[in-house]
């Protein structure tokens, strides 16, 4: 299983030297995200992509799950209170006709709003980001974590560990 390690760096250079580090220690460098102050010019290193800066994914898996309940509510609705015809046996029809079209317009809805909102699994990262310190996360088997924390901090003993995530998702 894969852990998402976040590390807050100082400077640059530092960032610098821990991905030298990673690279060394075989994390390929599509397994490392930085993310920096808007207009820090991070020259090599891998930038987070736009899905793991932003809520895109938070928001449409919301909206899948709202959009569903709510197309569930409305197909009932329609067929029981709209659509009562006479010997016709698509009631089950019409309800996940409307829980598909809920899930589609909500994920698609939710998704767009998300698309402009900062990722809420870095929030507790903010501050510090605008203070313009230098945020890493990085992917490794769950059997490298340690190893790895201790050759982050005996390179570069500034970095501040900043927690483990558990899983980290599959998209992005």
């Amino acid at each position: 299983m894969t852990r998402r390690m976040y590390f807050l760096l100082d400077d640059l250079a530092g960032a610098n030297a821990i991905a030298n580090e990673l690279l060394l220690a075989r994390v390929e460098n599509h397994h490392m995200h930085f993310i920096a102050r808007k207009g820090t010019d991070l020259g090599k290193l891998p930038e987070a992509s736009f899905a793991q800066k932003t809520d895109i994914v938070h928001g449409a898996q919301l909206g899948l799950v709202m959009g569903a309940a709510i197309g569930i509510a409305v197909g009932w609705f329609v067929y029981a209170r709209i659509l009562p015809p006479p010997g016709m046996v698509f009631d089950l029809i019409i309800v996940l006709a409307g829980a598909l079209l809920g899930a589609l317009l909500g994920t698609w809805l939710s998704s767009m709003i998300g698309a402009g909102r900062p990722n809420t699994r870095h929030r507790k990262f903010e501050k510090d980001i605008a203070a313009g310190r230098i945020l890493l996360m990085v992917d490794v088997a769950a059997d490298q974590v340690t190893e790895l924390a201790e050759r982050v901090h005996l390179r570069v003993p500034g970095a501040t560990d900043r927690g483990i995530e558990a899983a980290i998702p599959a998209f992005p």
